[in-house]
């Protein structure tokens, strides 16, 4: 006798085909909807439908596009405030709000035009392009003539950009640094980093973390070379160093403490206490002794000092 099908948790799902129920049952429909429901029903928003549509969105894994700005009537029309609406699945969805009015100034009257000229812009540079196409974002935008006003194009074009990356992000259920992460990658980018969100994480970027380094010997006082700048450098996670919570604090202190003990270097001898300037600590004579200087004055953990 062959294995009755799983129950689907859908009511009288003995009245629905084999087929449907393994659908339903594979992509956790009866699941993700209820927990989408029962999250709108908590939130009571406005726009219920709205909300769900955004709430389902979490649980799919295609790449919204942009569709169209809506002028978002609560806010005063002279402040250029629109509602970010992207597409996804065929649902749109109201994702982020976003504001032209410190980009653009508007004259009193006009306030209407630049509304519909605005959303005509968008749609025209934007419509249908998927959100995770941020990095080109900027190669899409269009012509900017025909305003109902003057403005500065590069600067309309540079706050739209910069407000339409949390509405991208928020598309696509990600933080910021996730989700550019996520565009370089799409784009060929090998740099990307690994996630860096708990402890267990550390241990993958034992090789990426810089070397942090301060100046403990400034150059131009005096004449003294000019542009010389003796610096020690101190690796934020050292090889085979077990990473430790306030590491990066530690580090920053061991760097302070290497310039105080540079000026107190200079200081304790009446030759060289002329080179200390408001606490900051300025080159010998000569190279030499400056090198030298701030090899004896660094911290016993600090790499070699880089001229």
């Amino acid at each position: 006798m062959a294995n009755a099908a799983p129950p689907s948790g859908i009511r009288n799902d003995v009245l629905l085909p084999d087929a449907v129920k393994d659908y339903i049952i594979e992509h956790k429909l009866e699941k993700v909807v209820t927990t989408a429901l029962n999250r709108v029903i908590l939130q009571m928003p406005e726009d219920p439908y709205a909300r769900l549509a955004e709430e389902l969105s979490k649980s799919s894994f295609s790449v919204p596009r942009f569709a169209h700005l809506r002028p978002d009537a609560s806010r005063a029309r002279n402040r250029l405030t629109f509602h970010v609406v992207v597409a996804s699945r065929g649902v749109n969805i109201r994702i982020h709000s976003i504001t032209m009015g410190e980009a653009i100034t508007v004259e009193e009257g006009t306030e209407e035009r630049w509304l519909a000229f605005l959303q005509d812009f968008f749609q025209k540079s934007f419509g249908n392009l998927h959100v995770d196409e941020y990095i080109s974002l900027e190669e899409h935008i269009g012509d900017l003539t025909g305003a109902p006003g003057p403005l500065e194009a590069p600067k309309v074009g540079l706050s739209l950009c910069n407000q339409l990356l949390l509405a991208a992000a928020a598309s696509t259920n990600l933080d910021v640094l996730a989700f550019l992460q996520h565009c370089l990658i799409k784009v060929g980018c090998e740099q990307v980093s690994p996630p860096l969100r708990k402890p267990e994480d550390v241990s993958a970027w034992r090789h990426r973390w810089p070397s942090f380094a301060v100046p403990l010997f400034h150059g131009g006082h005096g004449g003294h070379l000019p542009k010389l700048r003796c610096a020690a450098a101190l690796r934020a996670l050292p090889e085979e160093a077990e990473p430790s919570l306030g590491m990066l604090a530690q580090l920053l202190e061991a760097l302070h403490t290497a310039k105080v003990e540079a000026v107190k270097g200079l200081q304790a001898d009446k030759t060289t206490a002329s080179l200390v300037v408001e606490g900051v600590a300025h080159v010998m004579p000569t190279f030499h002794q400056t090198f030298q200087a701030s090899q004896e004055e660094r911290p016993a953990q600090l790499e070699r000092p880089a001229p």
